[in-house]
């Protein structure tokens, strides 16, 4: 911007040198007491301290101007203080290098409204503008009002009070490029935007480049969007986002707030303090290669409670602490294209779709990279109707007992060419208690009990394609069971594809266990065993079709047999169209 053109007219120069000063008071600075007012004038503040108490120091109205061209030093001490004031439509603030600050409760450092525009910037040194707020209640730039903006590059703002937040906008513009925000208060965000509170209806606009935000108190989120009223809309490139105390979130959106986030990294520390948290219906949020990592338990690298939608892309997730997922996901619509997610915690699922509300939770991802370590970590888990589907992924647990992918009742998972592969006890490849349908890939179990495939409760598998090998002890390729009744097993279908347990059965049956074979798949138990029977109760019926080859016997429990080998449960084997079958060390009977 042109400064002839600003300040043409009636111009008022402030101007205090340092000789005058020096003869005023040897070896002192000057300090201008009282407000420098513009009210409907242009000024020039020569490179000097101006300071107030419990007032604005610098005041614009009127459309009148201020131009600060490095070197001033604004103070407004006392409550309510306010370190430079720009109100009204054509009022201006231009304010670069030099510093701005507040020490009593209630202060701004810069407080713009009413349509008023402040710009801060760097200084012709290169050097930004310091603001600091050191009470409780201050606010670094506070914008509100429909056409109040605050342009800022190059700017340090530290707040130190409870309650105090770096940025504040309601219904403002705000644009901040490469700078920094600091915040050490409970409850004191980096940024926090709304639309407008009173007057008429205002939408809040941040843009953030380039920014870096640190909070350290509780309950001190770096960003926050909150979309009532009239929305508030955010694009974030470059920077981090940064918070240490607990339930202090990243980047939460609420009330319908939409953003878009790109090449940001986030980063918290604190218990329940999420990476990224999505509230209420209508939010939205865009993340494309952006990092996110959580340190403390129960913390989420991404939070979904409600109907919000959320797409990821080129991202990377990874949490440490205890039962802290990937992405929890319990009403909304997430889609992830390749991203890669680490969990290190016990119980901390990579991907956890659980339908808590009226709203749909469903995931669907493509090119991912999804990891496990921790004890009772899922890889992709979908429960009380929520979905995923996965394509062109890998999904890899370390843990005991911690799956590869599982499903509850009333919820699907479809897997696409994808990959599963666990590594600890009873961590078995697929548990299904609701439905799971695989085309492509493969699943690999190396623990103790670590079954290939578990079908409980009545679930449905189908496998189409798919190699399933099982090498630990005692883990079977197959197991059916019961969480509720012993009569409760489910559906296993196999078309294509191989099962192989290197050290068990091939398939174990407790309860209803209805198992399909087709098309040229490959059955062995490395024990000797194809089909164990383990209870009376169940209706096991094994169906090999077209060229299926299977080999192992058929064997039931002790318990079964009733006056010497016949047994009591209720089991047929059929073999159609080619399927060969072959008791252990026996040659091949063909159906």
């Amino acid at each position: 911007m042109n400064s002839a053109n600003i300040f043409s007219g009636l111009t008022r120069r402030i101007l205090v040198s340092a000789i005058s000063a020096t003869l005023l008071t040897p070896c002192a600075s000057y300090a201008t007491s009282g407000q420098q007012v513009a009210n409907g004038i242009a000024l020039l503040l020569a490179p000097d301290n101006y300071v107030t108490n419990a007032q604005p120091t610098l005041s614009v109205l009127n459309a009148g101007s201020i131009t600060a061209d490095g070197g001033v030093s604004v103070n407004a001490s006392g409550s309510s203080g306010v370190g430079a004031q720009v109100n009204g439509q054509g009022s201006l603030l231009v304010f670069s290098g030099g510093s701005i600050s507040t020490g009593g409760q209630y202060g701004y450092g810069v407080y713009a409204l009413a349509g008023g525009l402040a710009t801060i910037g760097r200084d012709a040194n290169g050097v930004g503008t310091n603001i600091t707020t050191s009470a409780s209640s201050g606010y670094g730039l506070y914008g509100t009002d429909a056409g109040t903006v605050i342009n800022t590059v190059g700017a340090a703002i530290n707040t130190s009070g409870a309650v105090s937040d770096g940025v504040r906008i309601s219904g403002a513009s705000l644009l901040l490029a490469n700078s920094t925000i600091s915040t050490k208060g409970n409850s004191s965000y980096g940024v926090d935007a709304y639309a407008s509170v009173l007057g008429a209806a205002a939408q809040g606009q941040v843009v953030l480049n380039n920014v870096s935000i640190s909070t350290q108190g509780s309950s001190s989120h770096a960003v926050y969007l909150d979309g009532s009223r009239a929305g508030v809309t955010a694009a974030m490139t470059g920077g981090s986002f940064t918070t240490s105390g607990d339930q202090s979130v990243g980047i939460y959106l609420t009330q319908g707030a939409q953003a878009t986030v790109t090449g940001t990294s986030v980063q918290t520390t604190g218990t329940f303090s999420y990476g990224v948290s999505m509230n209420q219906t209508g939010s939205q949020i865009t993340l494309d290669g952006v990092s996110v990592t959580t340190a403390g338990n129960n913390a989420d690298a991404v939070w979904a409670p409600s109907n919000t939608t959320i797409t990821a892309s080129n991202f990377d997730i990874h949490t440490t602490g205890g039962t802290a997922v990937g992405f929890d996901n319990r009403a909304s619509t997430i889609t992830l294209t390749n991203g890669s997610i680490l969990t290190e915690g016990a119980n901390s699922h990579a991907l956890y779709a659980s339908q808590e509300y009226s709203s749909a939770a469903a995931i669907t991802g493509e090119k991912l990279d999804v990891q496990t370590e921790g004890a009772g970590a899922v890889g992709a888990w979908a429960r009380l109707g929520g979905q995923i589907s996965l394509s062109d992924s890998t999904v890899a647990t370390a843990g005991d007992t911690s799956m590869g992918v599982r499903t509850g009742a009333g919820s699907t998972i479809s897997l696409a060419d994808t990959n599963i592969e666990t590594r600890g006890a009873t961590a078995y490849g697929l548990y299904a208690q609701g439905v799971v349908n695989m085309l492509g890939g493969a699943i690999h179990t190396t623990g103790q009990d670590a079954y290939g495939v578990a079908v409980v409760d009545g679930g449905q598998v189908s496998l189409n394609s798919v190699d399933v090998r099982a090498d630990g002890v005692d883990a079977v390729g197959t197991a059916f069971g019961g969480t509720t009744s012993a009569s409760e097993g489910g559906a296993f279908s196999m078309d294509g594809g191989s099962l192989i347990s290197t050290q068990s059965d091939a398939f174990a049956a407790r309860g209803n266990a209805n198992i399909d074979l087709s098309n040229g798949v490959l059955a062995i138990g490395g024990s000797g065993v194809l089909l164990d029977v383990r209870d009376a109760v169940g209706q096991v019926a094994l169906t090999m079709d077209n060229n299926v080859a299977a080999q192992g016997d058929i064997v039931f429990d002790s318990s079964l047999l009733s006056g010497g080998a016949t047994p009591v449960a209720n089991t047929t084997v059929l073999l159609s169209n080619g399927g060969r079958y072959a008791e252990c060390g026996e040659p091949f009977v063909a159906g």
